[in-house]
């Protein structure tokens, strides 16, 4: 039970991305009020919680990588919702996705929301494309050997428009680190 416990932190982006994706889709007011609960969150966790410096033996190393891939497919959920509810376009094949596999109504929920819930959107689909995109897409593409760990670190550079990180740092930075010939670090 004690380990469960300590494979559950491994989760937690997984579950705060599908309580934001719910709680955004109540329609007005829902989006600002979840970047209100989800920055309170992130604040008080850094200042409650301690750096956790523990060290415990990785029994199934899929259960900590599962929330990587999970997240992803997560992400492109949440974005193609933000991505709806602020542009112009009303692709009718999203809106029969929404609702019939999420039970989210976009149209409805895109006539309710305000412009501070517009802004609060952007805000937090910023803040999970470098929680949930960006920092796993880097650890991913440090695993050279796996094809599939590059492919999914690659994709989630890519929603951060960062899709050369990968190259340029494991075979830039990491050869050259410190040097003249490093991309990465700062010059004197």
């Amino acid at each position: 039970m004690k380990n469960i416990i300590k494979y559950i932190k491994y989760y937690l982006s997984t579950i705060l991305i599908i309580f934001t994706i719910l709680f955004c889709s109540n329609g007005a007011n829902y989006p600002t009020f979840c970047f209100i609960i989800f920055s309170v969150l992130i604040m008080g966790g850094d200042l409650l919680f301690k750096e956790d410096l523990s060290v415990f033996k990785i029994a199934n190393r899929r259960l900590i990588n599962m929330p990587i891939y999970i997240n992803f497919s997560l992400l492109l959920i949440f974005l193609t919702e933000i991505i709806f509810l602020l542009g112009n376009y009303e692709a009718s094949w999203i809106i029969n996705i929404f609702n019939n596999y999420f039970k989210i109504d976009l149209l409805q929920l895109k006539a309710e929301i305000t412009f501070i819930d517009r802004i609060s959107l952007i805000a937090l689909g910023a803040l999970y494309i470098g929680i949930i995109g960006t920092v796993p897409g880097h650890e991913l593409t440090h695993r050279k050997k796996d094809k599939i760990d590059m492919f999914f670190g690659n994709w989630l550079l890519s929603i951060s428009w960062d899709c050369a990180f990968a190259l340029e740092h494991v075979y830039g930075h990491h050869k050259y680190v410190g040097l003249p010939d490093d991309p990465a670090t700062a010059k004197r």
